[in-house]
């Protein structure tokens, strides 16, 4: 039974411990927006380790996805979980960069 949706500094902890031990995929959409919006795998370690997620989880038919974001860059991460609810696998489900003022 997943524990999803976690919260925010759970999101953030999780995501950084799954970088760190290197348990990291990216969907095809991913590679696509990041290879179209100029972003290549540094930027988006660094939105994981550098930002905040400001917004609500959302839950999607494929499960919760989170926002991580930076002042500039943002990047959307799922997570997949063992059978009691641990998250093993981050997902780089997209990534943006944000329009300066």
């Amino acid at each position: 039974m997943s524990s999803e949706p976690f919260e925010r500094g759970v999101v953030l902890l999780h995501a950084r411990r799954l970088l760190d031990q290197d348990v990291i995929v990216f969907t095809g959409h991913a590679k696509r927006r990041a290879k179209e919006r100029g972003l290549v795998t540094i930027d988006i370690e660094n939105i994981i380790l550098g930002g905040v997620q400001k917004q609500a989880p959302r839950n999607s038919p494929k499960g919760w996805t989170y926002c991580i974001e930076t002042q500039w860059m943002s990047v959307v991460v799922a997570f997949r979980c063992s059978s009691d609810g641990k998250p093993e696998e981050l997902v780089i489900v997209t990534c943006w960069k944000d329009k300066k003022p």
